[in-house]
């Protein structure tokens, strides 16, 4: 099976805006606009071809060893870039593959960090960096040039800014103050000089575990529109009119955690034995939107098995996938999904994959004889382009990008 080797998750701020006389608290009965079913009990055994039209395959540009990305830690790719994130630098590259530049950050003056904690894409002109050891936000062009810094009077695990160049910052365990007011929120507003402007999510007292696991949110932006998930309510909020609205509700049906539980203080504290002992279906992850459908991860049984989720936003059809054969690369068995699997970026109507050389270096040699150039052409795939790719391939160099368009209906 293919493995990437490593686990990239892009940790984007999901938060809320409200107006600064009160919090918007969330609701379960804020249904979503759109509800997006899906059904564990009726996942599947899929191949790659079955979902996915044929890739288009990136090799990266390997030069000299400052250009090594290394271990990468989030990846966003537009129509005609590729941004990706190291510990402290930022390499962009053309959709081609072309090294363009590397944003190295590190370091203790303006503009710089020890080392960050997440970056966005930001309207695609500006790309957004939160360091932690420094405690700000620091903003460069999609071109690597400086723009400027954010101070933050706490650490986040993901941060954004607003339109109005406030900042949202989310940490479930962020104790403020304001007014000598002890402030125990989710997700504070700050404004650019620092100062506390409003806080959301008021976080219960016992629930800390909890929302650690659970509350790892994320912020996209689709199409224009502020985008946010609260992971413990599988809700999907529109940031608009300055205030936070229901979009997106992803419905597990009987599979998934029963609404009143996010309310019994019982269930909170022992979160983890009880979701595992009933194995609910939850924790989605790698939300991805495209014009035609969304997809992500969830976990599921028992022992919390890693299930890839495509749905269909124009039909409705969604499906659960347990195990994958990606044929388009010679696998012949089926495999439980990994986070190989897993899109780690998207386009305007495809997905992302990145694969470290080593581990198709390893794969291909496993799986020479499974390499039938009559098979891959009948999957669309030009064989001597891929075979060449596999048979040139070093371990140590940079990632190989696959994009896919997605097939379900």
């Amino acid at each position: 099976m293919i493995r990437t080797g490593i686990f990239i998750l892009i940790i984007i701020l999901v938060s809320c805006k409200g107006k600064e006389s009160g919090k918007h608290n969330l609701n379960l009965t804020e249904l979503a606009i759109e509800e997006v079913s899906i059904n564990p009990l009726n996942s599947e055994r899929v191949r790659y071809s079955d979902i996915f039209h044929p890739p288009r395959i990136i090799q990266l540009e390997t030069g000299d060893p400052e250009t090594l990305i290394g271990t990468p830690s989030e990846v966003f790719i537009t129509r005609d870039r590729i941004y990706i994130r190291s510990e402290t630098s930022i390499f962009i590259f053309s959709i081609h593959g072309k090294l363009l530049k590397r944003i190295n950050f590190k370091g203790s003056g303006p503009g710089e960090a020890t080392r960050s904690t997440m970056f966005i894409l930001q309207d695609e002109k500006y790309l957004d960096i939160l360091s932690n050891d420094r405690k700000r936000i620091i903003r460069y062009t999609c071109d690597g040039e400086f723009v400027a810094e954010w101070p933050l009077p706490y650490n986040g695990i993901s941060a954004v800014i607003l339109p109005n160049e406030n900042i949202l910052l989310y940490n479930p365990e962020i104790v403020a103050s304001k007014n000598n007011q002890v402030i125990k929120s989710m997700v504070l507003e700050i404004n650019k000089s620092g100062d506390l402007i409003n806080h959301y999510v008021p976080r219960e007292e016992g629930s800390d575990r909890f929302y650690r696991i659970f509350g790892q949110d994320f912020y996209y932006n689709f199409e224009g529109a502020l985008l946010f998930k609260f992971m413990n309510y599988d809700t999907i909020y529109e940031y608009r009119n300055d205030q936070l609205l229901p979009r997106i509700h992803i419905d597990f049906g009987p599979a998934g955690i029963p609404s009143a539980s996010y309310h019994d203080q019982n269930f909170l504290k022992d979160f983890y034995n009880i979701v595992k002992e009933k194995g609910y279906a939850c924790s989605v992850g790698s939300f991805k939107e495209t014009i035609q459908h969304y997809t992500f991860q969830f976990l599921f049984g028992e022992n919390w098995e890693t299930h890839l989720a495509i749905y269909n936003k124009k039909t409705g059809n969604g499906k659960s996938i347990s195990h994958l054969m990606n044929d388009y690369f010679g696998e012949k068995e089926f495999h439980p999904v990994q986070m190989s699997d897993i899109p780690k970026s998207n386009t305007s109507n495809e997905v992302a994959f990145l694969l470290q050389p080593y581990i198709l270096i390893q794969f291909y040699n496993e799986n020479k004889q499974h390499f039938s150039k009559e098979e891959l052409i009948k999957l669309g795939i030009d064989p001597d382009e891929l075979l060449s790719l596999l048979d040139s391939l070093e371990e140590t160099d940079n990632p190989v990008i696959t994009i896919y368009k997605i097939k379900l209906k």
